[in-house]
């Protein structure tokens, strides 16, 4: 039996490897060691993005079901 790679995992690793390849060229420009109150900010906006996509991807997944 042949298995099917699902779609939306390989749309996932090329979106991964493009970003990967974005932070690469942007980590060239940082010069100088982050201090705790920059990583504290940083590790917050990170926090606040993943809280976002959590609910931009329930708000998908709801008007999938809607679509189905």
């Amino acid at each position: 039996m042949i298995k099917q790679i699902d779609p939306s995992f390989s749309n996932q690793t090329k979106l991964r490897k493009k970003a990967e390849a974005k932070l690469k060229k942007t980590e060239l420009l940082v010069k100088k060691p982050a201090s705790d109150a920059d990583i504290m900010k940083v590790f917050h906006q990170l926090q606040v993005h993943q809280i976002e996509l959590e609910m931009q991807n329930e708000e998908l997944m709801l008007a999938k079901e809607r679509a189905d």
